[in-house]
């Protein structure tokens, strides 16, 4: 321990370790002090034991120690996605919530782990658990069912484990769909409720029903930002490229009945009967201009 006397001034401290033992580091101290501008070095040392020990939360992780366990899955209705497309959307969407969530909720997710039938994530607390799940529902428009099992007993006292079960909508919140041959955007799902979409072209409000919302055919994902509208002057014909009108694009033979989404260069296109919709990537390359089409 080093003692300043009234007056004396504490320039620098630096600290060197002389041993190498795991258990116990003997450390000394070298003080630079300055007393009414004359300066001079002391020296102290100390030895410091080095206790190892792993905290609570990281061995309940170590573990896969759990109270709660959060499954994302599919609707009952009949989700626009399936498989491994259908689990990669629930855990986007899960990240994305987990990003905005309070660090207590962060901090309280023990493992996660990739089903068959969907995702799941499991809690080191059961209120967090909670609270995730809740928010979840409201922000995704997800159905909510909670349940709890005994697990075991300790102190007299039994001891459960929840389970909240989400079931994410046929399509969420950005989502584009084909519905009746016209481009929509999901604006928001309400799980008891209807489903608000936008015209992706003009911008008209309509409101349909989870059950319709299952007819309809998934386009894209968010990432569809800026989709355009495209009328073909006829079957086969190559038609201008909507953000480039400097460009021919040929989409080869007969167009199908429904919807689709093929690759034209780096730009998806979904088709449908009489007309497409560009699906811009997020940043496509620039192309040089051909020449003698300069403006």
């Amino acid at each position: 321990e080093l003692r300043l006397r009234p007056g004396i001034n504490l320039v620098d401290v630096r600290w060197t370790q002389e041993t190498e033992d795991p258990l116990l580091r003997r450390l000394t101290a070298t003080a630079t002090l300055e007393l009414k501008g004359t300066r001079w070095e002391a020296e102290c040392s100390t030895e410091v034991h080095v206790v190892y020990h792993v905290c609570p939360e990281c061995s309940r992780r170590q573990g896969h120690f759990y109270t709660a366990q959060l499954q994302l899955r599919g609707s009952e209705e009949g989700s626009l996605r399936s498989g491994a497309a259908l689990r990669a959307w629930a855990h986007l969407q899960w990240e994305n919530h987990l990003r905005g969530a309070s660090e207590s909720v962060r901090r309280a997710v023990s493992f996660e782990q990739e089903l068959k039938e969907g995702w799941d994530i499991f809690f080191s607390s059961t209120p967090e658990a909670r609270s995730a799940a809740r928010g979840f529902r409201e922000r995704f428009g997800a159905g909510y069912l909670e349940s709890a099992s005994l697990y075991s007993r300790k102190g007299g006292e039994d001891i459960y484990r929840v389970t909240f079960l989400l079931r994410l909508p046929p399509a969420g919140p950005g989502d584009y769909v084909e519905r009746e041959e016209r481009l929509y955007r999901i604006r928001h799902v309400d799980p008891r409720g209807p489903v608000e979409m936008i015209d992706a072209q003009y911008g008209a409000k309509q409101v349909i029903s989870l059950e319709e919302l299952t007819q309809a055919r998934l386009i894209c994902g968010p990432e569809g930002v800026g989709i355009r509208e495209v009328h073909f002057p006829a079957e086969g014909r190559p038609f201008l490229h909507p953000g480039d009108g400097s460009r021919e694009v040929s989409l080869r033979g007969r167009l199908p009945d429904r919807p689709t989404t093929e690759g034209v260069g780096e730009f998806p296109v979904a088709l449908g009967a009489r007309q497409a919709w560009w699906l811009p990537a997020k940043n496509p390359p620039r192309r040089a201009r051909p020449p003698g089409l300069e403006r």
